[in-house]
This record gives structure tokens, sequence and C-alpha cells, in this order.
């Protein structure tokens, strides 16, 4: 479980599907995969979400 950013969360309840990366939250029902979530949060379309999907993976990426 983890917190849902969309409502302010402080306690978790969010789950992610590890195999799949899908993501389920119980308190406001924001559901989705990595690239529908970064669509909702960020207010953007399918090929600005997939964008910034890769940014933030080469960030991860990048040695400290």
């Amino acid at each position: 479980m983890v917190r849902c950013e969309k409502h302010g969360d402080k306690h978790s309840s969010a789950s992610v599907n590890e195999e799949t990366g899908y993501v389920f939250c119980h308190a406001c029902d924001l559901k989705g995969d990595a690239i529908e979530i970064v669509r909702i949060y960020e207010g953007v379309g399918f090929k600005d979400a997939v964008k910034r999907c890769e940014e933030i993976t080469i960030l991860q990426a990048a040695p400290s």
C-alpha cells in the first residue's frame, strides 16, 4: 500500500500491482498504469505523459 497524492492522503490507501504496475486507490478510486497516473496528475495528453515517464525513468536510472 502507498499514499495517494491525488487527495492529500495521510495514510496508505492505494495499492500497486508490482507485476502490471497498475495503481488503484481505495479512497478516491484513482486507477491506471504509470502513463495514466502521470496524465492525470500533470494534466497532459498521452504523448506528453509517455515523455514524462521516460524522463522519470532516466532520472531514476542515473548514477548518483
